[in-house]
């Protein structure tokens, strides 16, 4: 299926953590590479073909953040449509607990994130960040859900 002026739409599987530590969470910020630059996301990113859920998981986010991590349950999944320049693009979010095995944070380095920090939970949602971003911290501060290690 082409759309209107002949973009073609795209599916992408993508595989995000969430990291709680001492009231705070994990968020890296997009760097100037990406459509969203200065938004905060959780760690994580794209599927490789043939790469299992949680492969991409531990390398997404030792890449964006420096640390390994213990991965938990799935904690919930998204679906959402966005319209980057290079045309729509359909994405199945896959949200899990993550535990940082370590406490150097490390940020990429001319990658699709350019900062790695810790935020306090209650603030978190003023920052600017991807819808989804914003309903898992909502989700996290509603229900008072505590998950890693606190």
């Amino acid at each position: 299926m082409i759309e209107a002026g002949g973009r073609a739409p795209r599916q992408r599987v993508a595989v995000y953590g969430v990291a709680l530590r001492e009231g705070q969470v994990l968020l890296v910020r997009a760097s100037g590479s990406t459509s969203s630059p200065g938004s905060w996301w959780l760690p994580g990113g794209g599927l490789h073909i043939g790469e299992s859920l949680e492969a991409c998981l531990s390398r997404e986010v030792r890449e964006e953040t420096g640390l390994d991590v213990r991965i938990g349950p799935l904690l919930t999944a998204f679906a959402d449509v966005t319209e980057p320049p290079d045309g729509p693009l359909h994405t199945v979010r896959l949200i899990y607990e993550v535990t940082p095995e370590g406490r150097l944070l490390v940020a990429e380095k001319d990658g699709s994130t350019n900062a790695v920090a810790w935020h306090p939970l209650e603030t978190a949602m003023d920052l600017p960040s991807p819808p989804f971003v914003r309903c898992v911290l909502r989700e996290l501060t509603g229900r008072g859900l505590r998950i890693g290690a606190e």
